[in-house]
């Protein structure tokens, strides 16, 4: 909700559909970024001190909170919002 509230993104929740990503059963968080292109929001990610891993599925970054700590939450959001 964070990303979403500066409007460079569309943020949603769901399970993945495509096959062979495990577990399923753990919800994603997709972004769909509006003014640059996922491949770009991913590589800029990449790039940044700390690095911040998230998947890229078409025009969407797909975070998985699975191993994430209460901690690194907002590193998270704020990587993206600058990347965004």
């Amino acid at each position: 909700a964070a990303v979403e509230k500066t409007g460079k993104a569309a943020v949603r929740l769901g399970y993945p559909q495509e096959p062979g990503i495990q577990p399923v059963n753990i919800l994603r968080v997709y972004v769909s970024p509006r003014d640059k292109a996922a491949g770009q929001v991913y590589e800029t990610l990449l790039s940044m001190a700390p690095q911040i891993y998230v998947g890229l599925s078409g025009k969407e970054l797909v975070l998985n909170p699975q191993c994430l700590k209460e901690e690194e939450i907002q590193t998270v959001i704020d990587g993206l919002n600058a990347a965004l």
